[in-house]
């Protein structure tokens, strides 16, 4: 494991509720996190355990119910909507298990849409990333022309568009198959040899122990932090 020094991430008695009809529902309770710049971290656990609920608040797109969230030296869980939604676009990617791309956009539109909504669309740029992920011959076909496989790669190179300090990832080798999981996992542990933070939620033991750190939760709340081989 390297040694570092400057959080990226940052949770303080992160908590989540939800009132789901016929009581309350705490999904996370009581979540305090520090993450460092360039670090890999793997968080694990069982279904309902709240891994993907502490991703949405890292990611801006949940909110604590109390407690403070604190990512690239901006508290996220105080800010407007609007300015969430620019904070977002040039801090973090994000990675989904289901891809998420638009249908209707080629691979390369994909990846030039986060930088359009910056303002700062570069194709080149666009057609570079797709080389990486091993899609320079695939640039002009929609997602329903690519195996599973390749959307994530193309999903990849999207959150990477904005060249972000850090990438999050949602079970990003749960709807794949081993082989193809195993050329994404690859692509996914490079990630922090470029400088690149990875917050990854992960039921795959092999993917988890590619990871700095492994964050055990259970029954919203981290119950083991281990320092693994890693890399």
């Amino acid at each position: 494991m390297r040694l570092m020094s400057t959080p990226i991430i940052e949770l303080r008695e992160a908590r989540r509720w939800y009132d789901a009809g016929e009581g309350v529902v705490e999904a996370l309770r009581g979540v305090s996190l520090i993450v460092q710049a360039g670090e890999f971290v793997a968080i694990v656990g069982a279904s309902g355990s709240g891994k993907s609920t502490l991703l949405g608040l890292v990611s801006g797109i949940d909110r604590p119910t109390t407690g403070e969230v604190i990512v690239a030296g901006q508290r996220i869980d105080t800010l407007s909507e609007d300015a969430l939604a620019r904070w977002r676009r040039g801090t973090l990617g994000i990675v989904f298990q289901f891809f998420q791309l638009l249908p209707t956009l080629t691979a390369l539109e994909n990846v030039l849409l986060p930088m359009s909504l910056r303002g700062q669309s570069d194709e080149p740029r666009a057609r570079a990333l797709l080389a990486e992920v091993g899609l320079a011959h695939r640039l002009h076909h929609l997602p329903t022309a690519l195996s599973g496989g390749e959307q994530q790669r193309v999903a990849i190179a999207r959150a990477l568009a904005n060249d972000p300090p850090l990438l999050l990832a949602d079970e990003p080798t749960g709807n794949l198959d081993e082989r193809t999981g195993l050329e994404v996992m690859a692509l996914l542990t490079a990630l922090p040899r470029r400088g690149k933070t990875l917050l990854l939620v992960t039921h795959d033991p092999a993917l988890a122990a590619r990871a700095d750190r492994v964050i055990h939760m259970a029954d919203g709340q981290i119950v083991g932090d281990t320092a693994t081989a890693g890399r």
